[in-house]
């Protein structure tokens, strides 16, 4: 008879430890969460309730000791237009820049091989500056930007300059938040300098849209090596059966060991009506 109880307290003080525990682990891995508000692209020095752009809570991020979080709650139906005035600080920490958090917005769920169905609520805009910059530039481990709509600027739309285990997934860039009209980037549509980062996934909301760009769609330079290209949609429109073209390749590919598709469905890239090769190795590639 002894024993029921000694067993009980026995496994009530194995469960709140597992409880303590958990509750530990998660206020300890919860990250700094900074939440754009407005579309203005002003910096006073914080990002808080009262006005928090997409600058400020970039600068913030930057600032912060551990990994971060960007969300957005801009007020109004949208889409909502970010249109910078002067290149946007470098990411240096890493960071989750997700806009798929804008209410409105809603990742794609057509299947392998189909169009994009996303719903793209914040664009980024840079029509404004007049000298040569990319739209994000992405020099730190670990960080992954989804959900935007990356356009006019006057180089790449975004850039992994540095750091390894990026992820860049859901985006539109060089297209319109409908996924139809070029209003590319004069550069590629995504620039890879780095090693080991992700243009795209094998789960249908990691879809990327890079149509319409002046340069490739992806282009991978500067001997980086690792990286991998699944899952997008190159030269088309969000329907997918429409061309939507990048000026120059689909792929452009200057470095050893990257992955273009892969034997999963969800891997495989729709690359078409590029105005250059669908997918071009240049020199000193392998692997």
């Amino acid at each position: 008879m002894s024993l029921k109880p000694l067993a009980l307290r026995v496994g009530l003080t194995a469960l709140l430890g597992m409880a303590g525990a958990g509750g530990a682990a998660t206020a300890a891995s919860a990250a700094p969460t900074f939440i754009v508000n407005t579309v203005s692209d002003a910096d006073d020095g914080a990002c808080n309730a009262a006005h928090c752009s997409l600058r400020e809570a970039m600068n913030a991020s930057n600032a912060s000791a551990t990994a971060s979080v960007i969300t957005f709650a801009i007020p109004g139906a949208g889409p909502h237009s970010i249109v910078v005035a002067s290149p946007l600080p470098q990411i240096s920490r890493p960071v989750v820049i997700d806009a798929y958090t804008q209410p409105g917005a809603a990742v794609n769920t057509y299947g392998a091989g189909l169009g994009s169905n996303a719903v793209i609520k914040v664009r980024l805009d840079g029509a404004l500056l007049s000298a040569a910059s990319d739209g994000l530039v992405i020099a730190a481990d670990n960080t992954k930007v989804r959900g935007l709509s990356v356009i006019a600027f006057r180089g790449a739309g975004m850039k992994v300059a540095s750091g390894t285990g990026s992820v860049i997934e859901g985006n539109f860039i060089g297209a319109s938040p409908a996924g139809g009209a070029k209003t590319g980037n004069s550069g590629p549509g995504v620039h890879l300098l780095s090693s080991g980062a992700t243009v795209g996934g094998t789960a249908a909301g990691s879809r990327n849209l890079l149509s319409g760009n002046k340069g490739p769609g992806v282009l991978v330079a500067g001997g980086a090596s690792g990286n991998q290209v699944l899952g997008n949609l190159i030269g088309a429109a969000a329907t997918g059966i429409v061309a939507l073209p990048n000026s120059s390749h689909g792929v452009h590919l200057q470095g050893s060991g990257n992955v273009v598709g892969g034997t999963a469905a969800g891997a495989r890239n729709v690359i078409s009506g590029n105005n250059g090769a669908g997918v071009l190795i240049g020199f000193n590639s392998s692997g």
